[in-house]
């Protein structure tokens, strides 16, 4: 069976990221476990796979291992996954599983997911043309390049400075 969240809600959010520590080794190089992920918008009726990973590429540990795995402190991997196409839906569920082919153990840990809105005005300097950082002239007219990170369209924009605490 799945290990599934319980039911979120992102109407508010414009993205949203799955981060999970895993760990997982191969029994031998004839078999492998595949560890999948999962979401449904509609209360878990229906799912589409979003993530898949088996075998040498969802191993944390080189080689085979033929006995049980229990991983030491460097074989934990993080792993993040960009669920933002499901940013507005109401009814998500995501869900983890495991496709046992007789491998080895698999590990999961520290499960976060982020849910974040963007600022409908944001406006952030990108790149300060002029002045140089020393100018001798006393009339000093500011020169820069800016990038709207909000949402909405910016129609103008006040620009308030200081030169030297003045």
């Amino acid at each position: 069976s799945d290990l599934r969240t319980p039911l979120l809600n992102a109407t508010s959010s414009d993205s949203i990221n799955l981060r999970f520590r895993m760990a997982a080794a191969l029994f031998d190089l004839q078999t492998s476990d595949t560890l999948e992920i999962w979401v449904s918008t509609d209360c878990g009726s229906a799912f589409q796979r979003v993530w898949r990973k088996y075998g040498t590429d969802l191993a944390t540990r080189p080689g085979a291992l033929n006995a049980e795995y229990i991983p030491t402190p460097n074989e934990w991997r993080e792993e993040n996954i960009n669920l933002s196409a499901y940013a507005g839906s109401e009814k998500i569920i995501i869900s983890f599983r495991n496709i046992n082919n007789f491998g080895n153990n698999i590990y999961l840990d520290d499960i976060g997911i982020t849910k974040s809105s963007f600022p409908v005005r944001d406006a952030s300097i990108i790149h300060i043309n002029s002045p140089i950082p020393v100018v001798c002239e006393t009339a000093i007219v500011p020169d820069l390049s800016f990038v709207n990170l909000g949402k909405d369209t910016l129609q103008n924009l006040k620009i308030s400075y200081s030169i030297d605490g003045g």
